[in-house]
């Protein structure tokens, strides 16, 4: 991997202050049309290393969430079909968790999975994530989006998502087949609003 291009003139966004839109780009995600990279800071000041996709008024978002020591390349080959097939119809959200790809490294007391569903909730809230949302997350990803689900949300945080829930089970292949039956993203879905 190499590290992202310069940035000249790291601009702010003042409407969401939590998020750096400078445009840095990642060498490792492939080029996805209209995608933002983008830094957001968690409430305890560590950076998270975004890639956000679609426009931000799509009928749908997808947040990919990844497992222990992987980043979010890990889910390029479902974005990149999710992106072909629904266009620009979806937003597509992927980001590296604190201490894995490109986010920073937080103090080790931090890493638990209760943090990374608070920094989940405040990614969707500085990405102004409104409307129906599913959470797709492997292994450490799919234990951030339940403990995200069991926790009540701020007012500021969008709506939790209801309906399926996939937790990685023995049983994981029937609750996926069941799920992806009833759901318009078969493909995709896991958590659906």
């Amino acid at each position: 991997m190499t590290a992202p291009a310069a940035v000249t003139g790291n601009v702010v966004n003042a409407a969401v202050p939590d998020v750096d839109s400078a445009g840095v780009r990642f060498s490792h995600i492939g080029e996805r049309p209209h995608s933002k990279h983008l830094v957001v800071r968690t409430s305890d000041g560590v950076s998270l290393a975004v890639c956000d996709t679609g426009p931000r008024t799509a009928e749908h978002t997808v947040v990919f969430l990844h497992g222990l020591c992987l980043n979010q390349t890990s889910w390029e080959r479902q974005i990149t079909y999710l992106l072909s097939r629904y266009g620009r119809s979806v937003r597509v959200i992927s980001y590296d968790h604190r201490g894995h790809g490109r986010s920073a490294a937080a103090p080790m007391n931090t890493y638990r999975i209760d943090q990374l569903a608070d920094d989940l909730a405040h990614l969707l809230t500085a990405l102004d994530v409104t409307g129906p949302l599913t959470l797709a997350g492997h292994s450490m990803g799919g234990m951030t989006a339940l403990a995200y689900l069991a926790n009540p949300q701020p007012s500021t945080c969008p709506s939790p998502p209801t309906g399926n829930a996939a937790p990685t089970t023995v049983t994981q292949r029937q609750l996926l087949e069941r799920i992806f039956a009833r759901s318009p993203l078969k493909e995709m879905r896991i958590l659906r609003k």
